[in-house]
């Protein structure tokens, strides 16, 4: 049986035992004064029994769910500690984020996991195993591309870690689990299809053509840097400066801080929006931002759905696949954000580094995603290459 120790200059009780002949001493982690509103009696009852289990594992004789059980009877016992949650229950007790779209995604993924557990989902959240994790992960990928399943992993691993945060559990099942291992060993594809920027022709086509207010969202996504949709439909009159000839936003997606020059095309289409807009209008796009903040989706759906409306994009681009897989579209309102990087960084006169902080980028290596070559510029590629050989 194992017995208590008390070392000079330490807190917390220690376990002795007596295992192959020799003396093996381990912290319980209880305080030998108690913890808020436990006597030192009841500590010490408890250390007893967290010692005692503790033999039988390290001796094989009990397995760690029943020593953490032992644990928080006594814990309960002594007034202290709480029930352990069922999954539902700690899925359902994360807050909310803030972002529509995000919070779209973390509800999914709940909803997800939970639907998969069935009713197992009413026990107890310790009960779930990194097994569990992963073979979740494996049954999404008849249903979803692996890019999204690694988007429910994210949010289910957080939800995971406020459990261990609150202790509640003691390890979080979701460590260690990899969707593109998982993927590589099911023979699932983890290639993403790139978007593609747009031609110059095609955002003048919009710009020109397209019903208001998208014309206007296209030029002002465009002459901003490359906003993405969300900033654009969130842009507030407030953060127009027109005496400082600036723009002032906080980005949506990653709460940077973004100051914006006024360029004489963009000044005059924020002018003549300013002088239209209704009094107590908070917005530069007041319908998309009401759309947007009801579903972000849907305002990228309705942008998908003008690009094939005018030909921009084919008819079949983007359509569903079979379970709830979709084709990315080759073009979206994002690829705005390729063509700015694209036309900025095929002019000599900016330098990567200005065209990074222009557009926003952290790294040059997420910047570098975002160049294409146009085929006039591949095309000069070869001329150089044949040049080389002339000189020769």
């Amino acid at each position: 049986m194992a017995w208590l120790q008390k070392l000079s200059g330490r807190s917390c009780f220690y376990a002795c035992w007596k295992q192959d002949g020799k003396k093996v001493m381990k912290s319980t982690g209880i305080r030998i004064k108690g913890e808020v509103g436990m006597n030192a009696r009841a500590a010490e009852r408890a250390a007893q029994l967290a010692a005692d289990n503790m033999e039988l594992a390290a001796k094989g004789e009990c397995p760690l769910d029943k020593i953490m059980d032992a644990v928080r009877a006594a814990g309960e016992a002594c007034g202290l500690g709480r029930a352990v949650p069922s999954v539902r229950e700690l899925l359902d007790s994360v807050p909310a984020t803030s972002a529509a779209s995000s919070e779209s995604n973390r509800r999914r993924a709940h909803v997800l996991f939970i639907r998969f557990l069935g009713a197992r989902a009413e026990e107890r959240v310790d009960a779930v195993t990194g097994e569990d994790c992963r073979a979740f992960v494996l049954a999404q990928f008849r249903q979803a591309s692996p890019r999204t399943v690694e988007i429910f992993r994210v949010y289910l691993k957080m939800a995971f870690d406020k459990g261990v945060r609150d202790r509640v559990i003691y390890g979080n099942p979701w460590d260690g689990v990899s969707v593109a291992k998982l993927a590589k060993g099911a023979g699932v594809s983890i290639v993403s299809q790139r978007r593609e920027a747009f031609t110059a022709e095609e955002i003048k086509q919009m710009i020109t053509d397209f019903p208001d207010p998208w014309n206007d969202m296209v030029a002002v996504a465009y002459f901003c840097n490359g906003l993405r949709i969300s900033d654009v439909c969130l842009m507030r009159w407030s953060g127009v400066d027109f005496e400082k000839g600036v723009i002032f936003l906080r980005e949506k997606k990653t709460g940077k801080e973004r100051e914006i020059l006024l360029r004489d095309d963009l000044r005059s289409l924020l002018e003549r929006r300013l002088k239209a807009a209704l009094p107590g209008d908070e917005y530069v796009f007041p319908s998309m931002a009401e759309r947007y903040n009801h579903s972000p989706s849907y305002v990228s759906t309705q942008f998908t759905a003008l690009l094939r409306a005018f030909g921009i994009l084919p008819d079949d681009d983007g359509k569903p696949l079979t379970g709830n897989r979709h084709r990315v579209s080759r073009k979206s309102f994002h690829s705005i954000r390729h063509t700015v990087v694209s036309v900025a960084r095929s002019d000599s006169r900016l330098t990567a580094d200005v065209v990074r902080e222009a557009v926003g980028h952290s790294s040059e290596e997420v910047e570098r995603g975002y160049f294409s070559a146009t085929a006039e510029q591949r095309a000069k590629v070869g001329e150089v290459l044949e040049e080389a050989l002339r000189k020769v």
